[in-house]
Formats: structure tokens, C-alpha cells, sequence
């Protein structure tokens, strides 16, 4: 798990310095494109998103949320 992390930590630092290049190229050329500020901050809130689900799912559940889930964890 820590490795996928990583790699998409990995993977979101590339497309952060290709959005920094493109927005340069933009400026440059006075080309009016959508905005990918947004878009680079809601990516970076789903790899903080899939982190936190991470960390939790390495930890078991305590006994009265099993107990609440019933069959819908079985596994657990």
C-alpha cells in the first residue's frame, strides 16, 4: 500500500511540473485556456483522501463497530 502511495505522490509531483510548464507556455502565448488550478487541487485531495483510507484500513476495527456492521463486513 505504501508503495502505491508513493508512486502516486510520485505521479502528482510530475503532473504538478507539467501544469507549471503549460501555464508558463499560456502566458507566453497569451492563450486563453481553462484554469488547471482546480483540477490539480482536487487530484491532491484524493491522494490525501486514499492516504487517510490507508493508514485506517491497517487498523482493525474495534469490537462495537464490528458488532454494528453485522454481515456487511464479514471479513473483518
Amino acid at each position: 500500500m505504501l508503495r502505491r502511495q508513493d508512486h502516486i505522490g510520485q505521479a502528482f509531483v510530475r503532473l504538478s511540473t507539467i501544469a507549471v510548464e503549460a501555464m508558463r507556455e499560456r502566458t507566453a502565448y497569451l492563450a486563453s485556456e481553462p484554469d488547471i488550478g482546480p483540477l490539480l487541487r482536487t487530484l491532491l485531495r484524493l491522494r490525501h483522501d486514499i492516504v487517510m483510507i490507508g493508514r485506517a484500513a491497517v487498523v482493525p476495527l474495534p469490537n462495537p463497530c464490528k458488532h454494528g456492521l453485522g454481515l456487511l463486513l464479514p471479513a473483518l
